[in-house]
């Protein structure tokens, strides 16, 4: 078992905090999810732990190895691996092609996870034979959702980093994905940090739910805990539910 821990991290641009203090851990086997209004800091914890971001403070760890210093591409190889918010795929390069760059990395870097994992393989479990050569780009929005969270997997890492995996889908396709990626975390045996805004997503997916406002760790505990949470009602999910009542009634 592998522990991912993030130890009172402070991240700022310019005179604005955008994350002070924070702090939380997961381990392998482990879904935990990241919640907060627009603005609260947790895509830029995501950047700040794949080494996208340089920390002004604190430290992230594997186990006793620290991985905060480190170029993405070092981080990457050491088991972070991740999806983005805005999706960034190789657009002209064929959904097959677009696995097969981050797999030849890890056969020539993390072979011994590969555990007889093949670019086949993950084109099954994402359920993306059918478009396998077709170019990226003429992907519908879901299947590129897939593709990246594929990518991200060829990689064999410990810890994969999700950023707004359900973004744009349905309720049906959203339930799909949270089976998706349980099976991935028990195939993998890797941890999973999941950020979305799919609050019935990260509730039914997630073991654990660290909730951020402002840059800073307001809440962490199991889901039911965090829904009674007095200070996460106010600063979240008060917010969305008044929010989502206004937009029904215009």
């Amino acid at each position: 078992m592998t522990t991912l821990t993030v130890r009172s991290v402070s991240k700022h641009f310019g005179g604005v905090f955008a994350l002070r203090d924070v702090s939380l851990t997961c381990e392998t086997g482990e879904i935990i999810g990241l919640i907060g209004p627009n603005g609260a800091g947790k895509t830029t914890l995501l950047n700040v732990i794949s080494s996208a971001f340089p920390l002004d403070s604190g430290e992230v760890r594997l186990d006793e190895r620290r991985i905060d210093s480190t170029s993405p591409r070092k981080c990457a190889l050491a088991g972070i691996a991740r999806t983005f918010q805005n999706i960034r795929l190789f657009n002209h390069l064929t959904v097959r092609q677009n696995i097969e760059v981050s797999f030849t990395t890890a056969q020539r870097h993390r072979a011994r996870r590969l555990n007889g994992l093949t670019v086949a393989s993950l084109l099954q479990e994402l359920e993306l034979e059918e478009v396998a050569n077709r170019p990226a780009m003429t992907l519908p929005y879901g299947h590129q959702r897939r593709l990246e969270i594929a990518r991200a997997l060829a990689l064999v890492p410990e810890f994969l980093l999700l950023d707004e995996p359900a973004a744009g889908m349905n309720e049906a396709e959203s339930t799909e994905l949270i089976s998706s990626v349980r099976g991935i975390r028990d195939r993998a045996k890797c941890g999973i940090i999941v950020i979305d805004h799919d609050l019935r997503f990260i509730l039914n997916l997630c073991q654990r739910i660290n909730v951020l406002q402002m840059g800073e760790l307001i809440a962490e505990g199991r889901p039911e805990e965090i829904q009674k949470d007095p200070k996460v009602v106010e600063a979240y999910i008060g917010l969305r539910h008044r929010t989502d009542h206004k937009a029904a009634s215009t």
